[in-house]
């Protein structure tokens, strides 16, 4: 079974419980999510706040070791198109932190992949 972990903006903690559990191997995958990132109106630095952040955990994962793909806003534009992007590649099961956001958990939860949960860290 092909896994994945699947990160988003809100997630990028120092520390990850999914991280944690997967080999070095195992694809990441850091989402810009649409449902976070332009769903509702949302400030312009925030924003730029958000991709800079983004860019810097990249390549904090990178130089841990990681295989990291960017899920660009601009090539998937939607949450289904990410979901698309990743049954495409071959993932079956990915791991996800919780996303702490009704639509985007309701999203994984029909999207036809096989998800493992785990729980936000309290000390990031």
């Amino acid at each position: 079974m092909k896994q994945a972990v699947v990160i988003y903006p809100h997630q990028l903690f120092k520390t990850s419980p999914a991280l944690e559990v997967v080999s070095k191997d195992t694809p990441v995958y850091l989402v810009e999510e649409p449902l976070i990132l332009t769903h509702n109106p949302i400030h312009r630095q925030k924003l730029i706040l958000h991709k800079l952040s983004m860019d810097a955990y990249e390549q904090y994962l990178g130089d841990a070791g990681h295989s990291v793909t960017r899920l660009s806003i601009q090539d998937h534009e939607t949450t289904a198109a990410v979901f698309e992007k990743l049954e495409k590649k071959g993932v079956e099961q990915m791991h996800i932190v919780d996303t702490t956001d009704y639509l985007l958990e309701q999203a994984i939860r029909n999207c036809g992949i096989e998800r493992v949960w785990y729980e936000t860290p309290y000390f990031i």
